[in-house]
């Protein structure tokens, strides 16, 4: 059929543009929404709120038990501590593309979390265990943090609470031939083994990771992970399983802090939340991102790595600051992940 100059006006005026809107409008509005999957606005200001589909998997697997209540694979590379993040320079722009990378981390966590195979890794050869050196410290818990642990019910006697100072210092030779040299890594840990709220506090963790070199490889046992783990079976022994709280005191990874301050929509240095701070479970982006910090990714290979030992859990995150008495801060920023069960396992 012959297109006429009367007929294509016809049907520019008959609603071809309008009908070119409508289109248009349904296609953003389906990009914008949540129908594949991908985002959905926030109730919360500006910022977007990420569909992930193992939120769904954790639907699944969730008991639907409450948040804390007061009165968060390679695996070769995975730790606790460095950190690979960088803002730049201080504004909205650079502070929300920082939460996208921690938010983005920490879906790849809980995916571990829920998906992997434990592996109860345990280091017995004599060649891995001789790369470290543990030393007890009388020490334990810092002052600061005492009102906090006796609002948990966590017990801060000097009789149970153990603090060890585990140091990658020696120069070893593995049962492969290979030489590792010392990185002088250190993981100070507090320990208190308890029948149904035993405790790990991070004081002062840098892993060997920070000091590796090309020329010299990392020995197997080299993550936080693992060798606090080793720290917590020797010391807890068959209350190993009771683990429940995972506390990073003093946090001055500078990128973690902004991104704390930037969840609580304060200016930098101003953070102030005294216990029992907030809480954050994994239904929320903003507890998956702190997951996705290197702290959250160190727990979580702890948890995912032994969860024959601890049962499936997933944490949730809670965030809170201390006065500081003996740090150049005003407030020293505490990330405190309580393991909370999914599925039934040991308890």
């Amino acid at each position: 059929m012959a297109v006429t100059a009367s007929s294509y006006r016809r049907w520019l005026s008959g609603g071809f543009f309008p009908m070119l809107a409508i289109l248009l409008l349904l296609c953003v509005n389906l990009f914008d929404s949540d129908f594949f999957g991908i985002r959905h606005r926030s109730q919360q200001g500006t910022r977007v709120d990420r569909f992930h589909p193992w939120r769904l998997k954790l639907d699944q697997l969730s008991k639907g038990t409450s948040v804390l209540a007061g009165p968060g694979d390679d695996n070769k590379n995975h730790s606790s501590v460095s950190s690979e993040y960088s803002l730049g320079k201080r504004d909205d722009d650079d502070d929300k593309q920082s939460y996208d990378n921690f938010l983005c981390k920490g879906e790849k966590a809980l995916q571990t979390m829920i998906t992997r195979v434990p592996s109860d890794r345990v280091y017995t050869r004599q060649d891995q265990l001789d790369a470290w050196s543990v030393t007890p410290r009388a020490g334990g818990v810092s002052p600061e943090l005492v009102p906090a642990l006796s609002a948990l019910g966590i017990p801060t006697s000097p009789q149970i609470v153990k603090e060890v100072i585990s140091s990658q210092s020696k120069e070893v030779k593995g049962a492969n031939g290979q030489n590792y040299r010392a990185t002088n890594g250190i993981f100070d840990n507090v320990f208190i083994p308890s029948r149904d709220k035993g405790m790990i506090i991070g004081k002062n963790n840098h892993s060997p990771a920070q000091y590796k070199r090309p020329d010299h490889p990392l020995p197997n046992l080299h993550r936080w992970s693992d060798v606090v783990w080793q720290n917590w079976t020797a010391i807890a022994g068959d209350d190993a399983r009771h683990l429940r709280y995972i506390l990073h005191e003093n946090v001055w990874t500078q990128p973690v802090r902004r991104l704390m301050e930037y969840i609580e929509g304060e200016k930098a240095d101003k953070l102030n939340l005294p216990y029992p701070g907030k809480v954050y479970d994994m239904q929320s982006n903003n507890g998956v991102a702190l997951l996705g910090t290197p702290h959250g990714v160190g727990v979580t290979w702890l948890i995912a790595d032994h969860s024959n030992a601890l049962g499936r859990k997933i944490p949730a995150v809670r965030v809170f600051t201390t006065s500081a008495t003996r740090s150049r801060d005003s407030k020293i920023y505490n990330i405190l992940f309580e393991l909370r069960n999914t599925v039934e396992g040991p308890d």
